[in-house]
């Protein structure tokens, strides 16, 4: 196998999952965002999921999710080619909704996930946390900023007594190995499969 055989090597595999890119509109001055059903979306969610399920259990040790360079991602984010008026348009947070193939990665490893979506308060995750009693908090966040953000959840559920309790993972863009000292997580990923092996064995 492919992965075995860049692992005799002492290296680390990787796969890149991209979905399909748009060049143009489509008529009536629609992109192919717009023109998707809930149906197409929940089937393409599927798809990313499966695939790097496939690829893990192949041996990759990396699944990254192309989300540039007009690939089906990046457009659901952008306002230039999103002109949707549902759920997966308009404001940012309805745009971000492709953090959805991630949630769908970590469930088909196993676990059942409570999404608190964006921009949430110190509060709401520590009454989240009080609420399911979970095994692992995740958080995640795409600007520089969000690490400080990382770091007052954390200490909130220090401060109100429930950080022995769970383990967490902080990823994204701005994540370091710098930053996951500073916020005092328990790991930190920069994609998503990495994130589930780290998560499943947390949980052995």
């Amino acid at each position: 196998m492919l992965a075995d055989a860049v692992h005799r090597y002492g290296a680390k595999a990787s796969i890149e999952l991209a979905g399909f890119a748009f060049g143009h509109e489509m008529p009536e001055g629609k992109s192919p965002i717009d023109m998707m059903s809930q149906e197409d979306i929940n089937n393409w969610i599927k798809l990313f999921a499966d695939a790097a399920e496939r690829a893990l259990k192949a041996g990759m040790d990396m699944v990254l999710l192309h989300g540039g360079h007009g690939i089906l991602i990046s457009n659901f984010f952008s306002p230039l080619f999103n002109h949707r008026t549902d759920k997966y348009g308009g404001s940012i947070e309805n745009r971000a909704r492709g953090k959805n193939i991630f949630k769908s990665m970590v469930e088909a490893g196993g676990f059942e996930v409570y999404d608190l979506r964006i921009d949430q308060s110190v509060e709401n995750f520590v009454e989240k946390v009080k609420e399911v009693k979970p095994d692992i908090v995740g958080l995640s966040g795409v600007l520089t900023l969000a690490i400080d953000s990382m770091k007052d959840t954390i200490d909130g559920l220090k401060e109100a007594g429930l950080r022995d309790g769970v383990k967490i993972i902080i990823s994204e863009n701005p994540v370091t190995r710098e930053s996951y000292e500073y916020v005092e997580a328990d790991a930190f990923t920069t994609n998503a499969a990495e994130g589930v092996k780290i998560c499943k064995g947390w949980v052995k």
